[in-house]
């Protein structure tokens, strides 16, 4: 994909979002789950503690990226992600917080915004979507967006105040959705369907199967969502 590329070193992958760096003083990057030593099932490259893994691999596999990224550690801030629609502004008085342990990170947060330089916003994703925002002028964005976030809204949240507290006004916003799961196999019940059923949009995300569940392409409902928030259709990707 284009502005999109892999990396690779010493049996590590991962996607730089290259078009973000291209544009705007960043880096921005997605990791793979190759090359860590964790054991099954989180094999390999598994960089939560809060999955059931053993803190001491967690925190070498995190090591192993920071020394290859060139983010050290200490500038890493994590966020207690409970899949709710809770976005925090963070300095560098926050750094560091959920680095080395997790009871640091930051409580109840699913998204981190910042405009200070130095600093490394962490997140965590299985199925979940990823979303990147970043402002010509400085400001950076990073958003954990599972149905129930995107249901409350986070990505929308997450732009009102990047303008509102950092003067990242929305029409120069750019926004990258990363990789996550897709339509063809996230399969939802109807109080899912329900949550949605306020927005607009919500039967262009759903496909209904038989049975009453539904397909959801939860990807696309943060489209809409930061459409929606005044963010261009171009300056999405």
């Amino acid at each position: 994909m284009q502005g999109i590329r892999e990396e690779q070193s010493g049996g590590l992958s991962l996607w730089r979002l290259s078009f973000l760096e291209d544009m705007v003083p960043v880096v921005a990057i997605f990791s793979s789950r190759r090359g860590g030593i964790s054991l099954p099932p989180y094999d390999s490259l598994n960089l939560a503690f809060h999955v059931g893994d053993l803190p001491p691999r967690v925190l070498k596999n995190r090591m192993m990226v920071a020394q290859w990224t060139g983010l050290p550690l200490h500038t890493w801030i994590a966020a207690q992600q409970v899949h709710g629609d809770r976005v925090a502004v963070v300095t560098r008085e926050e750094a560091g917080r959920g680095a080395l342990e997790p009871y640091t990170s930051l409580p109840f947060t699913d998204g981190l915004l910042t405009r200070e330089r130095g600093i490394t916003l962490v997140a965590f994703f299985a199925d979940c979507v990823p979303i990147y925002l970043a402002h010509p002028q400085g400001a950076i964005g990073l958003v954990h967006a599972g149905w129930r976030g995107t249901a409350k809204g986070i990505a929308q949240k997450a732009v009102q105040q990047m303008e509102s507290e950092l003067g990242a006004s929305v029409s120069q916003l750019l926004a990258a959705i990363g990789p996550a799961i897709g339509p063809c196999c996230y399969r939802v019940d109807g109080e899912v369907f329900r949550e949605f059923k306020k927005f607009s949009w919500a039967e262009k995300v759903f496909h209904p199967l038989k049975g009453g569940s539904y397909l959801l392409d939860l990807p696309r409902a943060n489209y809409y969502q930061l459409r929606e928030a005044g963010v261009k259709e171009e300056n999405i990707f």
